[in-house]
């Protein structure tokens, strides 16, 4: 997050899609802890894609610590609150928008962290 944007007063100002999608949720906390790890903003535009990806990641490791826990909770919330919102553009899947199957293509540099991340299990994996 840049820093102009954390000290401004309106703290709503600085969240991300995934606190709009949730708002005033008791894992709002997490949610933001997640957001800001992450580096996303209002503009993300793959929320509902990177929700099930680290829901799928989280949930797959093994002896899980409360701050795993945490966020899986803070994820699902937010997977719940989309459901609702299921007409809602910040809650559709964004299909994949080149030959590497990344919904985030055009937008590696914003996003860097999610843009890596976001190959699917069943995608085949790239020849070195």
């Amino acid at each position: 997050m840049h820093a102009d944007k954390a000290s401004s007063e309106d703290q709503g100002d600085t969240s991300g899609v995934l606190s709009t999608i949730v708002g005033n949720s008791p894992c709002a906390i997490s949610v933001r802890q997640i957001e800001q790890i992450l580096g996303l903003d209002r503009n993300f535009p793959a929320a509902l894609n990177l929700v099930e990806k680290l829901l799928a990641t989280l949930e797959a490791v093994p002896n899980q610590s409360p701050a795993v826990q945490e966020w899986i909770q803070a994820l699902e919330s937010v997977q719940e609150a989309g459901k609702l919102r299921k007409h809602d553009l910040l809650w559709t899947r964004v299909a994949a928008t080149s030959r590497s199957g990344n919904p985030l293509g055009g937008k590696f540099t914003l996003y860097p962290f999610p843009a890596c991340h976001r190959r699917s299990n069943t995608d085949p994996p790239t020849s070195t």
